[in-house]
């Protein structure tokens, strides 16, 4: 699935809270930039493609109730268990 179609998808609920995507190669995945312009979430490249499905569920979910310490999430597979941590991203983003 390309990261176009993972955001129209994820979109469906909740739309207008995410307002652009980056999926420049060296990122490894995409990132998702919210409508606060304060927050972003980082999605790991094999979340799209082996987890779309839950990955878009737990995001809707996470992006709706808007609370979370910290600037940007991260979206990854560890140990086969899809998890969202809160990371720090620098300013480089």
């Amino acid at each position: 699935m390309s990261y176009g179609k993972f955001v129209s998808e994820l979109n469906r609920g909740i739309e207008g809270l995410v307002i652009a995507y980056d999926n420049k190669p060296e990122r490894g995945g995409c990132v998702l930039y919210l409508k606060d312009g304060q927050r972003k979430v980082v999605i790991e490249a094999d979340v799209i493609v082996h987890d779309r499905e839950e990955a878009i569920s737990l995001l809707r979910a996470t992006i709706r109730k808007g609370k979370w310490n910290g600037a940007s999430m991260k979206l990854g597979v560890r140990d086969g268990t899809l998890v969202l941590e809160v990371e720090e991203l620098s300013a480089a983003g």
